[in-house]
């Protein structure tokens, strides 16, 4: 199953998450939950109804996020294909092709930003 259909904001995600489509691997990033699920880390906390920011892997945008936090090793050595929950409560997805290529530093420290 491609990983994007998994991202889709549609009932078929909770129902696809419910049946657990074959976790391979779990993993700890950053105080969050991670399984690998078809080839992509997913955060246990994703749900298809968040608001997403996508970054493209390797990009000026994902470099900065990690300058300006470090902690994000942890996440962004899981891969170039992830979902993880920011304390914000938006899903960060990583994607190898597409996504932000910028993100200014506004934007990274609202993501980085607990929800009230």
């Amino acid at each position: 199953m491609c990983w994007r259909t998994l991202l889709g904001r549609s009932p078929a995600l909770q129902s696809i998450r419910r049946a657990c489509v074959r976790q391979t691997a779990s993993r700890q990033a950053y105080g969050r939950n991670c399984l690998e699920v078809g080839g992509v880390w997913i955060d246990e906390g994703f749900e298809g109804k968040m608001k997403m920011v996508q970054i493209k892997a390797q990009s000026d945008a994902y470099f900065k996020i990690l300058d300006r936090q470090p902690q994000m090793k942890d996440v962004f050595r899981l891969g170039n294909h992830l979902v993880w929950v920011a304390p914000s409560g938006q899903a960060l997805v990583i994607d190898a092709s597409n996504g932000e290529e910028k993100l200014t530093d506004e934007q990274i420290d609202k993501l980085f930003t607990p929800e009230k």
